[in-house]
């Protein structure tokens, strides 16, 4: 299955490429060979970025990699779109490519701040949650994104911080700067600590690296696991789905929260939010990421009819408040359409 899926996954990336590659070099016959000959080079950087991304290779060349990605994307669309077009759109079209390729770049990079206000029914005290899900620290995403983040989230006078997967992007070795990774993850500030669970691609051959990285922290890893914090509990869950190997499986609930003190506030970490209907009634509170809202319009309709909520915020039946969360980052090409990067605060009364 996963051959077939890779098999999938390459045929349509090569597609995208032959489209750039055949309508820039129908308007430039006489550089055909030379334009194609880019194209692939620029393809292989990709295909490079996502098959060796184990292996600890020059970074600009992931980085090259996955912005073409972004490219190629684009291309198919806009291309494949004004193709239709029974007239010369080469120049329109590629004009309509650069200025989608810009603002998504813009639009990825530009971290925005979501608040919520919550009420909670059982007894607590006022307090500010921050929410933070999806760097996906790599080729892209690295010390200098997530100084940003921890610099924003600190500005906002957090109570405790909440981390909701997919710090990593799949390997440690994607990361350039990984010693600027581990200062920035200790600069965190809050009243109460900050809170980590994994995420669906914090995992695979260089899981045990994320966990070292972590353990050099003072980040409180949870890995269905609950600690009491004080005035709240904080639960973390191993991701529904992992990528790779990511330490053990999935435990039941009522295992995670064996002899945990359930009359007070209890907040949960669980990357994926396709489980926000499963929790009992003494989860007062579920924040989750992994949805990144579509990233790409329209892609945000697929992942709405997907997952019970894939953004936003929804209080249940019984008094449960979900909160999902677009991200701090992006997978993939690192352009967002139609979507922002946020860290989200939550007002708790």
């Amino acid at each position: 299955m996963f051959a077939l899926f890779l098999v999938v996954v390459f045929s349509v990336f090569g597609s995208m490429n032959w489209l750039i590659a055949r309508t820039i070099a129908m308007q430039f016959p006489n550089h055909k060979l030379l334009i194609y000959m880019i194209v692939i080079l620029f393809a292989l950087t990709s295909v490079i970025s996502m098959v060796l991304r184990d292996l600890s290779i020059m970074n600009f060349i992931g980085t090259i990699g996955h912005y073409w990605i972004a490219v190629s994307f684009l291309g198919l669309v806009v291309y494949g779109i004004f193709a239709l077009i029974p007239k010369d759109t080469f120049w329109l079209s590629t004009a309509i490519l650069v200025l989608l390729l810009g603002i998504g770049i813009y639009t990825a990079q530009s971290l925005k701040q979501t608040d919520y206000q919550i009420k909670l029914a059982k007894d607590t005290e006022n307090m500010r949650i921050a929410l933070i899900s999806d760097t996906h620290l790599g080729y892209v995403n690295g010390a200098k994104k997530l100084e940003t983040i921890v610099d924003r989230v600190n500005a906002t006078n957090p109570d405790v911080i909440l981390i909701a997967g997919d710090l990593f992007d799949s390997s440690v070795n994607t990361i350039y700067n990984l010693d600027g990774v581990r200062e920035a993850l200790n600069n965190f500030k809050s009243t109460y600590g900050t809170y980590l669970a994994w995420g669906n691609h914090d995992a695979g051959n260089t899981f045990q690296e994320m966990k070292e990285i972590i353990d050099q922290t003072d980040i409180v890893l949870l890995e269905d696991e609950y600690i009491d914090v004080g005035p709240f509990v904080v639960i973390g869950r191993r991701d529904i789905q992992p990528i790779g190997e990511q330490g053990g499986e999935r435990l039941p609930m009522d295992d995670v929260v064996q002899d945990a003190d359930l009359t007070k506030p209890v907040f949960v970490i669980d990357h994926q939010p396709s489980e926000v209907n499963e929790y009992e009634d003494y989860v007062d509170l579920i924040v989750s990421g992994h949805t990144h809202h579509g990233q790409i319009f329209p892609f945000n309709y697929i992942t709405n009819a997907i997952f019970p909520i894939d953004y936003g915020i929804m209080q249940k039946e019984n008094g449960t408040y979900a909160i999902v969360t677009s991200g701090a980052g992006f997978w993939g090409p690192p352009i967002r359409l139609g979507t922002k990067s946020e860290f989200v605060i939550i007002e708790v009364e």
